[in-house]
């Protein structure tokens, strides 16, 4: 069902959770039921399915919802954000900088005032640089 392990995030309540590319290109997750536990939901898939050709990248956001981002098989970036915090429930997926090919997984932290920053190489050998304008906000391609 599952290529690999890739990301493992936690948030506020200390629950973790764990992403993965599935074998269909989709993505997928499981979370513990209980900040350390051994005792995991079932893997679900994050719906509505966008192809996605590399591995994801994670990290909670200001309001602590998990925001993953990664390649699609398009060579687009794409990201996708859960809402409410520590839910099940996601948002749809929407592309970052459309019309930049991309040929690398993606790598995103959290700047010291909030701001998510996500880097990742071109199909130009060039490093791409996008970050939110604010917390929680839009974000801008350099």
């Amino acid at each position: 069902m599952t290529v690999g392990i890739r990301e493992a995030s936690s948030q506020d309540d200390g629950r973790l959770q764990v992403l993965v590319r599935g074998t269909n290109e989709g993505l997928w997750h499981t979370w513990q039921d209980v900040a350390g536990s051994s005792s995991w939901s079932i893997w679900e898939p994050i719906a509505p399915h966008v192809p996605i050709g590399g591995e994801p990248a994670a990290v909670a956001n200001h309001d602590d919802c998990l925001e993953v981002f990664a390649e699609g098989t398009d060579n687009a970036l794409w990201h996708i954000q859960q809402d409410p915090p520590g839910s099940p429930i996601w948002l749809r997926w929407e592309p970052l900088a459309p019309g930049v090919p991309f040929a690398s997984d993606p790598v995103v932290g959290v700047n010291a005032d909030g701001h998510l920053e996500v880097f990742a190489q071109g199909t130009d050998n060039g490093l791409w640089h996008m970050w939110q304008l604010t917390p929680n906000g839009p974000g801008r391609p350099n």
